[in-house]
């Protein structure tokens, strides 16, 4: 899963996307403003998608939003129609960024380290 994928989850489970008519209303992941995407069409009003005319994290949102979206539609016996959308969460695993300048020197010292300590255990 790309990078754009998983900040596209992202916004999907934390954010409403809004639908209106064709288009979809997706908030910008840094929180100023709205990107308009065509899910059919494939196509987004924002910048990366712009340049690189390949989908972006909001086209992502979209088609998983969509994906957890099912529209059930039931009859009762007196002939009325009910439809109702369910939506289903999936909790998101958080990362964590790691701090390589601080791994990679806890792993240069620790065989000097465990000398010393072996040295003064005995």
């Amino acid at each position: 899963m790309e990078m754009r994928e998983q900040k596209g989850i992202v916004i999907a489970t934390k954010a409403s996307l809004k639908r209106d008519g064709n288009l979809w209303l997706v908030p910008s992941q840094a929180g100023h403003g709205k990107y308009k995407v065509d899910a059919e069409a494939k196509r987004c009003s924002c910048p990366d998608f712009e340049i690189r005319k390949a989908k972006c994290k909001h086209i992502f949102a979209v088609e998983y939003t969509i994906q957890c979206e099912q529209t059930v539609t039931t009859k009762a016996a007196d002939g009325a129609t009910t439809t109702t959308t369910v939506k289903e969460t999936v909790k998101v695993r958080k990362t964590y960024k790691q701090e390589w300048p601080a791994y990679n020197k806890a792993q240069t010292n620790e065989k000097r380290l465990f000398l010393y300590l072996l040295h003064q255990l005995c």
